[in-house]
């Protein structure tokens, strides 16, 4: 997870840490992700920012790019990047992902739906396969 220092902090991580502030825990937002969740029936969930592509509820996901030292590559994963949520999450777990997903970039918070793909080399990432957006937030406050 990014530590911020803005005496050293490029525009772009600043702008990160900003943006990141509107997928704060709250408990319309909780509450959301939980009704969503129960409502399906998927075997795995987890959590992604996006920026700049919007997916409506139902889409399937392009598979994640493999990143380098920061750069995106051609590389793929076998399936798409999240922060993993537990199968039937409580309110504290899914406030536990939310806290932790504010280091990542972007304008879209993605509720992911599909089957387990592995994990990735962030601390909670998981990579799901058959991955389907199953809900997106844009205007969170």
């Amino acid at each position: 997870m990014m530590d911020l220092n803005l005496k050293t902090a490029s525009p772009r991580e600043i702008d990160t840490a900003h943006r990141s502030n509107r997928f704060a825990p709250s408990s319309a937002l909780i509450a959301a992700i939980s009704a969503a969740v129960e409502r399906d029936d998927h075997d795995y969930y987890g959590l992604r920012i996006e920026h700049g592509r919007r997916f409506a509820t139902g889409d399937e996901l392009p598979d994640s790019r493999v990143w380098v030292d920061g750069e995106e590559t051609d590389e793929t994963l076998d399936g798409v990047a999240t922060l993993r949520l537990p199968h039937d999450p409580d309110d504290d777990e899914i406030a536990k992902v939310l806290s932790e997903i504010g280091s990542y970039y972007g304008d879209a918070l993605v509720l992911v739906g599909g089957t387990f793909g592995g994990y990735g080399e962030d601390v909670g990432e998981a990579i799901i396969r058959d991955a389907i957006c199953l809900e997106i937030w844009t205007d969170v406050e």
